[in-house]
C-alpha cells in the first residue's frame, strides 16, 4: 500500500493545464554528487579538502587552499538503465549520453612580504568562475503488464464523478471528447467507462507506459576563497542555476479479453509532453578551520534558490473502437511559476596524511518540507501542492565518504555516498547509493589528468493512473568521467 500512496503523490498533475506537483520540488531541489573526476573519485566528499574548482559549488572556502592558478575541463559518458516491474512483469530500458560536467578557471594572489610568502594574517585569495553540472535528466523508462478488471477508463470515470462536462480537468476532458468515458444516461455529473456501461466485470487489458526524460541542471558560479594565517579559510559563491528539461510520456491500453462481445472498446493511447526551462540565483558560503596540519573541519550553507520556470505543456488522447478511432489534443499551454528550493547545510571533515593522501567525509542536511511552488496568478492551486509537500516530505540526511592515496605522481581514489529519501517514514523509502573509484596523474610543470567511474543505484515508484498498482523502477547509472587541466 505504501508504494501506491507514493506513486499517487507523483502523478496528480493534469489539472486545467498545470503539470507541476510535489515531484517537481524534489527534482529541482535534489542534486547529484558534484565535481571533477578527482572529486567524484572520492564520492564527492570534498567539503573540507579544497583546491579544486568543484569547491565553488561544495564549500567555497576550499578555494582558499589554492597556491597557483588553474584551468580545468571535464567530459563524461553517462549510461542509465531502468528495470521496471509492473503487474508481475519485468521490462528493461536505458539511455546513454555524452555531456560536459564542468569547466572553469581559478586565479590566485599570494601575499608576500620582502619576497617571502606571508604566514600570518592575510595569506592568499583565489577567484574562480565556471560551471558545474549538478543534476542530469537523462532516462528512458518502460513498463508494462496485464491488468485484470482495472482499466484507465474506469479510473477516469470514477475521478469525473460529480463534475459536469464544463468542469472536467484536461485529461478527463480529452477522455470525454474521444468517448473513452461517457455521460451516464440521464445524469450530467456522472460518467461510465465502456466496461461499466456494458456491465463487463471480467476483462483484461494490456497496459504499458514509456517515459523519456531529457535535460540537465547546471550551476554557473563566481566564487572567492581566502586564507587567513593558514588556519582559517573563508569563501563565498554566487551561483546561477539553469534548468532545461523535457518529459515525454505515453500510456497505452489494449483490450486483451472481455466477457461482453458487444463492447466496442479496443484500446487507448494517452500522451503528454512537458518542456521546462528556467533559472534562479543563489549563494553559497563556507568556512574551513585547520587547527593542526593533519585535520580540517568545514561548514557550508547554500541559500534557498527561487528558480523561475516556464512549462510548455501538451497532451493528446486517442481511443480505438471496433470500427473507428477518435483523437483529441489540448494544444500547447504555458505555465509560469517559481520553485523555491530548500537551503542546504553541509558539515565536513578530512584527515590529511602527509605525502600519502587523505580520508574525508561530508554530512549534508536538506529539509524538503521547506521547498515551495509559487505563482502570482495560480497560487490557490499551488497552495494545495505545498500543503501536500509538507505532509509527505521530510529532512534528508546524506553522507559522502572517500579517500585518496598518493604514490609518486599517481593518485588512487575510492568513495561511497548515500542520499536518503526525501519522503517521510509514512511512505516507501526512496534512496540512492553510489560507489566510485578513480585514478589521477601529474606530469610536467603542472599538467594533470584524472579519471573516475561512478555506479549509482536506487528505486523509484510510478503509477500510470490513480487506482492502479505502482511500478517499481530500479535505476542503475554508470558515469565515466575524465578531467584535465593545468596549474600555473
Amino acid at each position: 500500500m505504501k508504494k501506491i500512496v507514493v506513486a499517487i503523490v507523483l502523478i496528480t498533475a493534469t489539472w486545467k493545464g498545470f503539470a507541476q506537483n510535489v515531484e517537481d520540488i524534489i527534482r529541482i531541489s535534489k542534486t547529484d554528487a558534484i565535481g571533477s573526476a578527482r572529486v567524484l573519485g572520492v564520492g564527492g566528499a570534498w567539503g573540507a579538502v579544497g583546491a579544486d574548482l568543484s569547491s565553488a559549488s561544495i564549500n567555497p572556502a576550499g578555494l582558499g587552499f589554492y597556491r597557483r592558478n588553474e584551468v580545468l575541463g571535464s567530459m563524461a559518458v553517462t549510461a542509465t538503465f531502468a528495470d521496471a516491474t509492473f503487474l508481475g512483469s519485468l521490462r528493461k530500458d536505458g539511455r546513454t549520453n555524452f555531456n560536459i560536467p564542468n569547466i572553469g578557471a581559478a586565479f590566485t594572489y599570494i601575499n608576500q612580504e620582502r619576497g617571502q610568502d606571508t604566514k600570518k594574517g592575510f595569506v592568499s585569495v583565489s577567484f574562480a568562475a565556471g560551471m558545474n553540472r549538478v543534476a542530469d535528466f537523462q532516462q528512458n523508462i518502460y513498463y508494462g503488464g496485464v491488468s485484470r478488471n482495472n482499466s484507465f477508463s474506469d479510473s477516469l470515470a470514477n475521478q469525473s464523478y460529480g463534475r459536469d462536462t464544463n468542469n472536467l480537468n484536461d485529461l478527463q476532458n480529452l477522455a470525454w471528447r474521444t468517448y473513452l468515458i461517457n455521460n451516464t444516461p440521464g445524469k450530467s455529473d456522472s460518467f461510465d467507462s465502456w466496461f461499466g456501461r456494458n456491465n463487463d466485470k471480467n476483462y483484461s487489458v494490456n497496459q504499458s507506459k514509456s517515459t523519456q526524460l531529457r535535460g540537465n541542471m547546471n550551476e554557473w558560479y563566481f566564487g572567492v576563497g581566502s586564507n587567513i594565517s593558514n588556519f582559517l579559510y573563508l569563501g563565498a559563491s554566487i551561483v546561477l542555476n539553469t534548468t532545461t528539461m523535457t518529459t515525454n510520456t505515453s500510456f497505452n491500453e489494449d483490450v486483451k479479453s472481455k466477457s461482453i462481445a458487444s463492447n466496442p472498446y479496443v484500446g487507448n493511447i494517452y500522451t503528454t509532453s512537458v518542456n521546462t526551462t528556467g533559472s534562479g540565483v543563489g549563494g553559497k558560503f563556507g568556512i574551513i578551520i585547520s587547527p593542526i596540519d593533519y585535520f580540517r573541519l568545514g561548514f557550508s550553507y547554500q541559500t534557498p534558490i527561487r528558480v523561475n520556470l516556464t512549462d510548455t505543456y501538451s497532451s493528446s488522447n486517442s481511443t480505438s473502437f471496433n470500427t473507428k478511432s477518435l483523437s483529441a489534443s489540448t494544444g500547447d499551454m504555458n505555465s509560469t511559476y517559481q520553485i523555491i528550493t530548500p537551503g542546504k547545510l553541509t558539515l565536513s571533515s578530512v584527515i590529511m596524511i602527509p605525502n600519502h593522501g587523505f580520508i574525508s567525509a561530508d554530512y549534508e542536511m536538506i529539509d524538503y518540507r521547506d521547498g515551495q511552488i509559487k505563482s502570482t496568478e495560480f497560487q490557490s492551486y499551488f497552495d494545495k501542492i505545498n500543503t501536500n509537500a509538507r505532509a509527505v516530505l521530510s529532512q534528508s540526511n546524506n553522507l559522502r565518504i572517500g579517500g585518496e592515496y598518493r604514490w609518486d605522481n599517481y593518485r588512487f581514489r575510492a568513495g561511497y555516498n548515500i542520499y536518503n529519501s526525501p519522503y517521510n517514514d509514512s511512505y516507501k523509502s526512496i534512496k540512492q547509493q553510489s560507489i566510485s573509484g578513480g585514478l589521477g596523474m601529474l606530469w610536467g610543470s603542472g599538467y594533470f589528468i584524472d579519471a573516475a567511474i561512478i555506479k549509482s543505484w536506487g528505486s523509484i515508484y510510478n503509477t500510470p493512473y490513480i487506482g492502479q498498482e505502482a511500478a517499481q523502477i530500479d535505476i542503475t547509472k554508470y558515469n565515466f568521467m575524465i578531467s584535465g587541466g593545468l596549474r600555473f
